[in-house]
């Protein structure tokens, strides 16, 4: 298989009507136009999976159908884009039996789970889910680790949390300044501490949220160097997502 060359999407919500994120079809083929000429050629579609804080829908998971379709558009548009599937677990009790029955997907059915806690929890019950993953033979992936104040000013508790083997996430745009000032120096101070392991995008539209990284990559890549933004933007995730794009992530 050709070497993948450029940006890995790990965490975006571009599947269309099954959550939060692309409302229609149209919408995630103008997502996936964004992505590609913003230099993406690797995406696993992340859909929320049991995400409470969503009214409109109960347990949002993945349709293998509406996947089918999007490859089969990707392919005959953009015939070197990879995609790849998975979900964005929101962390419950019942979350364990939903990830070992299959029903709730890993990250191209690796044992990496993408996983998000309210924005409000504390950082002891955070670091508890975290470490029931970890017991049951996960390897969690904190999404946008930048949302949890809990852990502003706690970098001495996300080097354990790293150390533990859990791996931190981050939103590009986060960098960049659209959540805030204070959000912005966390992520970056994150970065300058080297302890973000992927930055995605998390898109969900096409205006406001769209799916790009080549303006935070170029800033990493300034400020950083070369090789970790290579890690980080995509040779980290390509570690997880070993396969062709012609799999559904299912064996």
């Amino acid at each position: 298989m050709k070497q993948l060359t450029g940006f890995v999407d790990i965490h975006n919500h571009m599947m269309f009507g099954v959550d939060d994120g692309a409302s229609s079809e149209e919408m995630t083929r103008e997502m996936l136009e964004i992505a590609y000429k913003d230099g993406i050629r690797g995406i696993c579609l992340t859909p929320h999976f049991y995400n409470p804080m969503i009214k409109k829908r109960g347990e949002i998971t993945f349709s293998t159908e509406k996947f089918e379709r999007i490859k089969a558009f990707a392919s005959l548009h953009y015939p070197d884009l990879r995609l790849w599937c998975g979900n964005e677990l929101f962390f419950h009790n019942d979350c364990l039996e939903k990830l070992d029955s299959g029903q709730c997907y890993t990250l191209d059915n690796s044992r990496y789970v993408l996983v998000e806690f309210f924005p409000d929890e504390e950082k002891q019950n955070i670091y508890s889910g975290l470490h029931r993953l970890l017991k049951s033979g996960y390897v969690p992936v904190l999404a946008h680790i930048e949302r949890y104040r809990c852990f502003y000013r706690k970098f001495d508790c996300i080097k354990l949390l790293s150390d533990d083997g859990v791996r931190i996430q981050i939103n590009a745009s986060s960098v960049l300044g659209d959540f805030g000032v204070s959000c912005k120096h966390f992520t970056q101070k994150l970065l300058r501490c080297g302890l973000v392991d992927f930055v995605a995008t998390d898109a969900h539209n096409k205006d406001e949220r769209a799916p790009l990284l080549s303006e935070c990559f170029e800033y990493v890549e300034k400020k950083y160097g070369l090789k970790y933004a290579e890690a980080i933007f995509r040779d980290n995730a390509l570690k997880i997502l070993r396969r062709s794009s012609h799999n559904n992530g299912k064996e």
